[in-house]
């Protein structure tokens, strides 16, 4: 089987960046809104289920915080 991608390799899986930046992309949109709004992380969280740590983490786009998005553990 061949990669997809050049520089896919098993350390680096085909695709793995572009899910990254969607991610980080992501987290730039929550911020945003989230700012715009004039809440607080911790005032998201609470609003939304998550902890402030939860929507940091998000906001970074830090896939495993943001893979886990369709249930909130607050």
């Amino acid at each position: 089987m061949t990669a997809v991608r050049g520089d896919a390799g098993a350390g680096n899986p085909a695709g793995s960046e572009e899910v990254a930046d969607l991610f980080r992309a992501i987290g730039r949109m929550i911020k945003a809104a989230r700012e715009r709004a004039g809440m607080s992380q911790r005032e998201l969280g609470q609003a939304v289920g998550y902890s402030e740590e939860q929507i940091s983490s998000i906001e970074r786009g830090a896939t495993d915080a943001a893979s886990g998005l369709s249930g909130g553990s607050g």
